[in-house]
């Protein structure tokens, strides 16, 4: 039990640091995209960050994936790095067994996705583009 909560520990902050950081990415790929628009029409800052804020939902909803198996990937290529991942297969434990928790966060993480699209990402989304197209 307790090398279940220290690869969760190790994968939970991996995943939030990496998905933060690949929404930011992607939010501001769409400010570059659009800057030239804005700087056209005159665009007050106030309603790029509020396009900007209201993008943030999909970007998550695009960015939870990868990050995910980006910090799958991660903690499991640190555990081998540190032979940490030797010592687990020597005591017994099978490589389906050690990763059966993040298995299991997956599915719920999927599930998650589906929610999170369903009740924020698309009114957000909408809301995003019909005040793009009005500004």
């Amino acid at each position: 039990m307790k090398l279940v909560f220290y690869l969760l520990k190790k994968f939970v902050g991996v995943f939030l640091v990496s998905l933060v950081f690949i929404a930011i990415i992607l939010n501001l790929v769409d400010l570059f995209m659009n800057i030239t628009k804005y700087l056209e029409l005159n665009v007050p800052i106030n309603d790029v960050l509020k396009i900007m804020l209201l993008y943030v939902p999909k970007t998550i909803w695009y960015a939870g994936p990868i990050a995910f198996l980006f910090s799958i990937t991660y903690i499991l290529s640190d555990l081998y790095a540190n032979n940490e991942m030797t010592a687990i297969f020597a005591s017994g434990i099978s490589l389906y067994r050690f990763v059966a928790p993040l298995i299991i966060i997956s599915v719920i993480f999927s599930f998650g996705l589906f929610y999170l699209e369903d009740k924020l990402v698309v009114s957000t989304l909408e809301q995003k583009n019909d005040l793009q197209e009005t500004l």
